[in-house]
């Protein structure tokens, strides 16, 4: 019974298993392209443990590592799709939920907007009030002016009736005054 373990600089992990000469089961961990070099160290390291005990060719261990990618290299590659595949709907995930962020973001923005706009609505009312006030202000001081000019005009004519009445008043007052008579060298004193 033996292990070996071999560690990559990409991060994989590759532990070989064997039990007797050449019964194995080889488990990698890697993301990267190494599988086959990863096998073949493993093959290598069990080729040198075993050394002492069986020699073996260089033929054999390209045979078993053949053997040994044949089968389990289409496992590895179409985990490799999968795992490129899901690399890919993470990068699209990530893309949507930006996406869903910037709306999020917009739909906070309209929600200022909206406050404005119903601010803007109330002011306009109060404008519209305002208007409207201006122009009742405006009707009432334009009846007001006539009617202080009618006033005018009629305290006017009062004043012109009053001052024609005095007038005449102290016409008739000199007409009735008596007028001392004219002495006529005639008459005797």
């Amino acid at each position: 019974v033996g292990v070996c373990v071999c560690v990559f600089l990409c991060g994989g992990v590759c532990v070989f298993l064997w039990v007797g000469l050449f019964l194995g089961v080889c488990v990698c961990v890697c993301v990267c392209v190494c599988v086959c070099v990863c096998v073949r160290l493993c093959v290598f390291a069990v080729c040198r443990v075993l050394e002492d005990l069986v020699c073996v060719d260089e033929q054999t261990v390209e045979r078993l590592t053949d053997g040994f990618l044949s089968h389990y290299l289409p496992e590895l590659c179409s985990s490799k799709r999968a795992l490129q595949e899901l690399k890919q709907n993470q990068v699209i995930l990530l893309e949507t939920l930006d996406q869903e962020v910037a709306k999020v973001r917009e739909c906070n923005a309209t929600i200022d907007l909206n406050a404005l706009f119903t601010e803007a609505k109330v002011y306009h009312s109060k404008l519209v009030n305002i208007r409207r006030e201006m122009i009742v202000l405006h009707d009432k001081t334009t009846r007001l002016k006539k009617r202080a000019l009618k006033l005018q005009q009629h305290k006017q004519k009062e004043d012109l009736e009053r001052e024609q009445q005095r007038e005449r008043e102290l016409e008739r007052e000199r007409r009735l005054v008596a007028k001392p008579a004219k002495r006529s060298d005639a008459e005797p004193h």
